[in-house]
């Protein structure tokens, strides 16, 4: 199983500023994508990943993980007023390595 992770920063009209609320919408859909917002240590413990920054785990090719990844925010672009255009790269890796991702606590 392959791993990529994805970054996606959308920008915002002349007259209007990226919300939080964009990116949210830009999370649900990346989610509907079947991308997640954590990302597995090596001990066994999940953390999230920085604002618009998702993870997949699949079989597919970097290329339909990109066109994925411009699909949802295309979707999310495509309902809001405040977005212009958005900017995508995705990279396959086989090691990763963080600093003061919160960690995800497990729920009993």
């Amino acid at each position: 199983m392959n791993r990529f992770l994805a970054r996606i920063e959308l920008h915002g009209k002349t007259d209007r500023q990226i919300t939080g609320d964009d990116y949210y919408k830009l999370d649900q859909e990346m989610i509907r994508h079947c991308f997640t917002k954590s990302i597995g240590a090596s001990n066994g413990t999940q953390h999230s990943l920085p604002t618009a920054e998702y993870h997949k785990a699949s079989d597919e090719l970097i290329a339909e993980i990109l066109h994925e990844a411009k699909n949802a925010a295309y979707e999310v672009q495509a309902t809001s007023e405040t977005i212009r255009s958005y900017s995508v790269i995705v990279t396959h890796y086989v090691e990763a390595t963080g600093y003061n991702l919160k960690e995800i606590k497990k729920s009993a």
